[in-house]
């Protein structure tokens, strides 16, 4: 996650666009596919968004805001995509386990449960929890940011971090227990 482009008068707002496209890709990416569950929609949506963007970079208030202004686009692009073609979201997270030759299969088969189990259990969660940590991890958003992309007031978007991560924290310290089904 770098930094967003500065209002710049030495740099053309192409040049700014270019730059904020290549710092934010790779999360947009991974946000839209979480959410999506499906990687060539979340490609498509990816490429929509950034067209869009493109063509409403006047709607851009400061560049300062262009990283949750770009999410804020990809997010929309992307639930009118989903009405579109009714396909139910459902989180379907890319497998995060690099090939590590350090780590034994073992070790690398209980890092994965770990992993499914999480991802399973933020499934779970009611919206808008499992979307605001999606933004907060995954997109590099502040709650702020979240807020206003989102619509709702900070210290709600706290609230959700909070009871979120509560709930998360709950799950794996009852996997941990004996009988927990580690």
């Amino acid at each position: 996650m770098g930094t967003v482009p500065r209002d710049e008068p030495t740099r053309s707002a192409d040049q700014r666009f270019t730059l904020l496209v290549e710092q934010c890709r790779t999360d947009l990416y991974r946000f839209l596919l979480r959410r999506s569950g499906h990687p060539d929609l979340a490609e498509e949506v990816l490429q929509e968004s950034l067209v869009r963007a493109y063509r409403s970079l006047d709607r851009l208030p400061a560049w300062s805001m262009a990283r949750p202004w770009l999410f804020g686009i990809a997010r929309h692009v992307l639930l009118d995509e989903l009405r579109r073609q009714k396909v139910r979201v459902g989180p379907a997270f890319e497998d995060s386990l690099a090939a590590d030759p350090a780590k034994s299969p073992e070790q690398h088969l209980e890092a994965s449960d770990w992993t499914q189990h999480l991802r399973s259990e933020v499934a779970q969660l009611e919206p808008p929890k499992p979307e605001i940590l999606d933004l907060f991890y995954g997109g590099g958003l502040g709650v702020a940011e979240i807020g206003r992309l989102l619509n709702m007031p900070e210290a709600t978007v706290k609230t959700h971090l909070h009871r979120a991560r509560a709930a998360l924290r709950r799950s794996l310290c009852a996997r941990m227990e004996p009988g927990g089904g580690s």
